[in-house]
């Protein structure tokens, strides 16, 4: 493998990457522990990947949360609660003619629907997990970065 410079672009790492796979000087199956250009590209892959779950998961769960919220409200699939926030937002602006965002709320309330618990299930564990894994490699980089700082102190006063 080539030398790899600390100070070398995401692209120029990438491109030795690729080059090192066609000279069959990396394995794709398998991560070299010690070598810079790998571990970066690794690093790279799985924070990308972690984060779609936490994208993908966000998108099943989210909506749901805001259709329980309208719901919790008072917008209901059966029409405004009764003694709820809407009744009273309705009887004190608007009364018997509702329009804009009150009627718009209430239409939602009344066909949105929330997502089965297995998905909801399956959104928050996605969420979870790419959290767990950004949050890792967040950690193991800053932990990097102090032993870096470290050892640039100690040379100092050597």
């Amino acid at each position: 493998m080539e030398h790899i410079d600390e100070n070398m672009t995401d692209w120029e790492i990438f491109q030795a990457t690729m080059v090192a796979l066609k000279e069959g000087r990396v394995d794709p199956n398998r991560p070299v522990n010690n070598d810079p250009i790998n571990n970066r590209f690794s690093k790279r892959v799985q924070n990308l990947a972690a984060g779609g779950l936490v994208g993908l998961g966000g998108m099943s769960v989210l909506p749901s949360i805001g259709v329980a919220a309208v719901n919790a409200v008072g917008f209901t699939s059966s029409g405004i609660a009764a003694g709820s926030l809407a009744t009273v937002i309705q009887s004190t602006f608007y009364g018997a003619y509702t329009c804009g965002i009150f009627s718009s709320l209430q239409s939602f309330g009344a066909t949105a629907v929330i997502a089965p618990p297995v998905a909801l299930g399956l959104g928050a564990a996605a969420m979870v997990v790419g959290g767990s894994v950004l949050a890792v490699n967040k950690i193991k980089e800053r932990q990097k970065e102090r032993e870096k700082e470290r050892e640039g102190e100690q040379g100092k006063h050597d």
